[in-house]
């Protein structure tokens, strides 16, 4: 399989640069998952934890992981 071309903004990205963009991405996405590892932590310790809140904080994190996930298994599809 011939890996596609990457484009943004109409500009072609070297496969560096891409990576690096890539790995940019993966870096904040990474950092928001450990935010709301954090608060979902502080919310459990809470007296009375808000259920609702936190069942909307564990879907959004899940939902970072998964993308997560995506984002990896691109990038090694793409390297190979």
């Amino acid at each position: 399989m011939t890996p596609r071309p990457v484009y943004a903004n109409d500009d072609f990205h070297t496969e560096t640069e891409t990576r690096m963009s890539l790995k940019a991405h993966l870096d904040q996405l990474t950092t928001k998952h450990a935010e709301l590892e954090r608060t979902i932590e502080t919310e459990m310790r809470s007296p009375l934890p808000d259920t609702l809140r936190l069942s909307e904080l564990k879907r959004r994190k899940l939902q970072l992981k998964d993308r997560i996930s995506e984002i990896v298994l691109d990038a090694e599809s793409f390297a190979s």
